[in-house]
């Protein structure tokens, strides 16, 4: 029972912290719905634990503790490979602007 209440309280201040982050413009409205439904479905969980049992027979998966597993590891999956198509657009835009200044401090050179 009082793991159940503490997976609650997280949740709530899950979804607290990512409105706020919202309303500060740090992430955008997918990334809000995203981090929505991933605290939702711990709020969920939570409440209803049996539930996960449920889910894990119509998978095909042995327990509910385990679909909480295999659907950790692709979400945090796809946010990696997300985080790293970011990481490489920021380093081709450093690239990019680092390359503009050297040229044009070349030139201030060249013509003092």
């Amino acid at each position: 029972m009082l793991m159940r209440l503490a997976l609650l309280i997280v949740a709530i201040l899950g979804i607290v912290h990512a409105v706020t982050r919202f309303r500060k413009r740090d992430i955008r409205p997918l990334e809000l719905g995203l981090w929505a439904a991933i605290w939702v479905l711990v709020a969920v969980v939570a409440v209803v634990p049996e539930g996960t049992n449920r889910l894990a027979d119509i998978l095909g998966i042995g327990r509910g503790a385990d679909v909480i597993v295999y659907g950790a590891v692709v979400v945090l999956a796809g946010l990696l490979f997300r985080m790293s198509v970011r990481l490489e657009q920021l380093d081709r835009a450093i690239t990019k602007v680092t390359r503009e200044l050297a040229l044009r401090e070349g030139g201030r050179h060249d013509g003092e």
